[in-house]
């Protein structure tokens, strides 16, 4: 298997290196929702979650 591990790499590692970054991925894979609603269903308040939804844009994951 050949891996990616280029600094262009690295971020969406740093991104996936998370369970609660999974979990958004997961919930958003079924439907779009808003940050309230995300924080709802993973139980965080709505600044820690839009740090996860950061991490997860800055990877190049998802957008918002």
């Amino acid at each position: 298997m050949d891996l990616d591990i280029s600094n262009k790499s690295i971020p969406v590692f740093a991104a996936l290196d998370s369970k609660v970054r999974i979990r958004i991925i997961q919930l958003l894979s079924e439907k779009k929702m808003n940050v309230s609603e995300i924080s709802r269903e993973i139980g965080l308040s709505s600044p820690i979650t839009i740090m996860h939804l950061n991490k997860l844009e800055e990877a190049n994951i998802i957008r918002t």
